[in-house]
């Protein structure tokens, strides 16, 4: 059956609603490219994005006059319904905060989603959804693997429909925000007071909420160990090291403290407790190289360009996530588990990584 094309009004600005309740940073990071290519596409739209409240922080700086609205809050409903929105974009991956669309009476005329999903989430095969409520363009005949990652989700599998909008999809490297850089200045210079400006900083990532096995702290231990051997050997500046990990992992940061407490090498380690996504960006942006798992941290460190070492509990997942041009040097584990993975193959790894991407004399 053909589907009608998207066809938005021309005596006025089109209405665009975008559905990103995503509680991972990857994938709320992984949406910022399809919102630059919406406003690029509709420079005069009014382009809003239904969120949770930690969205709505995100997107607070953003520079492309998105409003953010959250899901939490009760006064949202009753805003969007006023809006009366030409077209909805689902990246929800979920499809609960549609369905709340649905329900409190708020249905643009054009809907682009999965109706194989919504279907799933309603208990329903995709043939029973009544025609009021499934997406009338529907973008699951366009998967071609099992895993789909937020780079195609939100934004490829859109272009079948959005093209014709002249709307592009660039898929490049997604975007955080800084509207106050004096504020980030300030911050780093009481949170790295004892940071000088050609210290090689090195960042370590205990962050994160996966469903795969951590790197531990031990192998983290054993990590830093090897690594400042084989540092002092070729690269002739100060090291410092940053420990970013959140109030879940109070324990693990004291842990990986005292097993480095025998180490003589580090003048300075300091832990950044990350309470807000603003903590989590000011510490990728300080950092010389970064160390993580395939987590928020290493996607913030694609975002802000900053080279980094990323462990991947297998091909697929790194195919998802490693964005094209990206200065990160993957860590794949063959057994599915990033616990697996030896100390001394990211020691290598990470050596390489700076060996190509910081091996510029210092200024």
């Amino acid at each position: 059956m053909a589907i009608n094309p998207i066809k938005l009004p021309e005596n006025r600005p089109a209405r665009i609603l975008v559905i990103h309740n995503a509680m991972a940073l990857g994938y709320r990071m992984m949406g910022t490219p399809l919102m630059r290519g919406l406003r690029q596409g509709l420079p005069n739209a009014n382009l809003c994005i239904l969120t949770d409240s930690s969205g709505v922080s995100f997107y607070k700086d953003n520079p492309y006059g998105i409003h953010a609205f959250s899901i939490n809050d009760e006064r949202t409903f009753s805003v969007l319904r006023a809006a009366q929105f030409d077209l909805c974009i689902d990246i929800e991956q979920h499809e609960e905060a549609y369905l709340d669309l649905f329900h409190e009476g708020i249905r643009p005329q054009y809907r682009i989603g999965s109706n194989i999903q919504l279907a799933a989430r309603m208990h329903k095969e995709p043939g029973e959804l009544p025609d009021e409520i499934k997406f009338t363009h529907d973008i699951a005949p366009y998967r071609k693997r099992s895993y789909v990652s937020p780079g195609e989700y939100q934004g490829n599998l859109f272009l079948k429909y959005l093209e014709p909008l002249s709307i592009k999809h660039d898929n490049a490297r997604p975007e955080i925000w800084f509207a106050d850089q004096h504020r980030l200045k300030m911050y780093w210079d009481f949170k790295g007071e004892q940071i000088q400006k050609n210290d090689f900083v090195l960042g370590l990532n205990l962050q994160g909420k996966q469903t795969y096995s951590h790197w531990p702290v031990q192998r983290l231990s054993e990590f830093l160990a090897v690594f400042l051997v084989k540092y002092w050997e070729f690269y002739d500046r100060n090291i410092r090291v940053l420990v970013n990990y959140t109030e879940e992992q109070q324990t693990e940061f004291s842990r990986f403290k005292k097993a480095l407490e025998t180490t003589g090498n580090i003048d300075l380690i300091t832990g950044v407790l990350n309470k807000e996504f603003g903590d989590l960006a000011a510490f990728v942006n300080r950092c010389s190289y970064i160390l993580s798992t395939d987590t928020g941290t290493a996607h913030a460190a694609q975002a802000l360009d900053i080279p980094a070492t990323v462990l991947y509990p297998s091909e697929e997942m790194k195919e998802s996530w490693l964005l094209p041009g990206a200065r990160v040097i993957p860590v794949v584990s063959d057994t599915g588990k990033v616990g697996s993975i030896k100390a001394l193959g990211v020691c290598t790894a990470s050596i390489y990584g700076i060996e190509s991407y910081l091996m510029a004399p210092a200024e």
